[in-house]
């Protein structure tokens, strides 16, 4: 089994564009915001921590998504979503991590969350929490890495634990059915239980995601394998 690459974390001008990297999944998938998160959507998890971000998924790393230990998910309905994903289905990911008080809450309601792509919703969601490792920084937290990875060669089977603390996050890979991508602009929509509406946007050209840049970052990403020596 290879080792995932990761791209190191690095912070930008504003905490929403925390660049949160996995199995999978790279700075290049992360779709671009148009608008900041609500206060009443951060009050509702939890006031030490909240963020949203989006992904666009190529067809060729599912399988390391879906089959990423830090996912809490049961393996049918795992393996019911991936079995129903063909070739021209276009795959998002909506990721919202928040307060890990209320990881075991009864008030979580992302199941009750919609979704639309150039205003169709989609056809099949797999809701699986995801858990990176934390760091405390005051009276809140920074996501560091995700929280359970593979151990390096020869013990690569073996899942290593990457800190004591962590945040508390849910997944929502959306499946959207035989959806044609416009050429250019496309529209990313989040609509919750609060009637709160995120929006994310994304370049076609030629058929192919274009990568979002943001102008405004204060670091480079610089890539290394993981874990680290």
């Amino acid at each position: 089994m290879k080792l995932p690459i990761y791209l190191t974390i690095c912070f930008f001008a504003s905490c929403s564009s925390l660049t949160i990297i996995s199995p999978g999944i790279n700075s290049n998938h992360r779709l671009n915001k148009l608008t900041d998160v609500k206060f009443n959507e951060a009050a509702f998890y939890g006031s030490t921590f909240y963020q949203a971000n989006a992904f666009f998924i190529n067809h060729q790393n599912i399988y390391e998504i879906l089959n990423d230990p830090n996912n809490i998910v049961e393996k049918n309905i795992k393996e019911k979503f991936e079995k129903n994903i063909k070739n021209n289905d276009v795959i998002l990911i909506a990721e919202f991590c928040f307060d890990k008080d209320k990881f075991n809450s009864s008030i979580l309601d992302f199941d009750q969350y919609n979704f639309k792509l150039n205003n169709t919703s989609f056809s099949t969601n797999l809701e699986v929490f995801y858990l990176y490792s934390a760091k405390k920084k005051g009276t809140s937290y920074a996501i560091e890495q995700p929280l359970l990875v593979y151990d390096k060669p020869p013990n690569q089977k073996n899942i290593i634990k990457t800190s004591f603390e962590f945040i508390a996050c849910s997944r929502s890979i959306l499946n959207f059915k035989n959806l044609k991508l416009s050429e250019g602009s496309n529209k990313f929509e989040i609509i919750t239980p609060r009637s709160s509406q995120i929006f994310f946007d994304f370049n076609i050209k030629n058929g192919i995601f274009q990568p979002f840049q943001d102008e405004g970052a204060d670091l480079k990403i610089g890539i290394s394998p993981y874990p680290k020596n």
